[in-house]
């Protein structure tokens, strides 16, 4: 069995519909934060209208649609430590930045995402198809992508060398290639 994932042009709302149903109990506990007078059918539309922009993606462990994702190539990538401007600044050349994705819970749970598969396929991707040094994810801390993500990067399965910048309520994971 394998993990791909491809670009594609335009979300299917059949596996939007049970990739979005999969995912908001995540979103509902804080994987992105909203206004506390949004609707639920705001935040859908709001989660697809997220996923329609940019860089459209479609994750699949062999033929079953497993995530959708968007992002966009970001020719520089910068921070300061710790956030202080009087701190050495950190620059990370042609990166690839994710900004949303909603996830299928395979067995019962998302812990598909915890393994070297997963970032391999992430890795392979973003090489061959937009030709980058690696990636950014930012996460809200304490809720489950950042949780995930840093435990898979604990567990040794990711690729490349890792670095997070702290920034406010989120986490920028970084992994460059």
């Amino acid at each position: 069995m394998a993990m791909t994932i491809e670009t594609i042009s335009s979300l299917d709302d059949t596996i939007f519909e049970n990739l979005y149903a999969d995912s908001v109990d995540d979103i509902g506990a804080g994987s992105l934060t909203w206004a506390t007078d949004i609707s639920d059918d705001d935040k859908k539309a709001f989660v697809k209208k997220g996923l329609n922009s940019n860089i459209r993606m479609l994750c699949k462990k062999d033929t079953t649609p497993i995530a959708y994702g968007s992002g966009y190539v970001i020719p520089e990538y910068s921070y300061y430590v710790d956030g202080d401007f009087t701190k050495e600044k950190i620059t990370h050349n042609n990166m690839f930045c994710f900004n949303f994705v909603i996830m299928a819970n395979v067995d019962g749970n998302k812990n598909w995402v915890r393994t070297a598969e997963f970032f391999q396929a992430i890795k392979d991707y973003v090489v061959s198809q937009h030709s980058v040094n690696g990636i950014v994810i930012d996460a809200v801390k304490g809720k489950s992508v950042a949780v995930a993500f840093k435990q898979a990067q604990a567990d040794g399965v990711c690729p490349g060398t890792y670095s997070v910048n702290g920034n406010g309520s989120t986490d920028s994971l970084i992994w460059i290639y």
